[in-house]
């Protein structure tokens, strides 16, 4: 019982892992461009963060 809990576990980091590394780029993108980059394009550069953000959850669902 508590094997199949570990490895479920596992699992779901192991797939939390693979969905969060293209996240953890848009964080960075989207530090990087709220720090460095003039006011009216760190907003565009959140909004697009967002945008990609909620495709991503959007495909996840569908699959």
């Amino acid at each position: 019982m508590i094997k199949a809990i570990k490895d479920w576990l596992k699992g779901q980091l192991i797939f939390f892992l693979r969905g969060a590394t293209p996240l953890l780029f848009v964080v960075i993108f989207a530090l990087f461009a709220v720090t460095w980059l003039p006011e009216k394009i760190a907003m565009n550069a959140t909004w697009s963060v967002v945008v990609i953000v909620g495709l991503n959850i959007l495909l996840r669902k569908k699959r």
